[in-house]
């Protein structure tokens, strides 16, 4: 870590990095906000993976059962797989409950869940780009 050098004070008696302009307390205070995230932007993006790799688990599942009635598999390994596969399911459908009755993520400088993206249409024709928020 790097020495600052501060050369002027705020008006509440703070020191402020000449170069930045940033008082030392409001750097600080920086700090905490980039480390700690909202529990609720947290748990998004735990039931966004929950459902993403159930997802995957579940195509693959339904992979293998059509491999396996091809092939002229045995009921029970069938049984089996459609069994794992509402097990996936299951959990695809509880994680897109808990994200309904969630809603929006609540931290509006969240550039996992509010960045802004192009509008192609606009973009490929050269007009202004409007953003549209997800």
């Amino acid at each position: 870590m790097t020495a600052k050098y501060y050369t002027a004070y705020s008006r509440c008696g703070c020191e402020v990095d000449a170069a930045s302009g940033i008082s030392l307390l409001a750097a600080v205070f920086q700090d905490i906000r980039k480390s700690t995230k909202n529990p609720l932007c947290q748990e998004i993006s735990r039931r966004e993976v929950i459902i993403d790799k159930n997802q995957d688990f579940a195509q693959k599942c339904r992979k293998a059962i059509r491999e396996i009635l091809i092939n002229g598999g045995n009921e029970a390994l069938v049984s089996s797989r459609n069994n794992e596969l509402l097990s996936y399911e299951a959990k695809i459908a509880e994680s897109e409950a808990a994200l309904i009755s969630i809603g929006p993520c609540p931290v509006m400088s969240c550039t996992k869940h509010h960045e802004a993206v192009k509008d192609v249409e606009m973009d490929e024709t050269g007009q202004l780009v409007a953003l549209i928020f997800r």
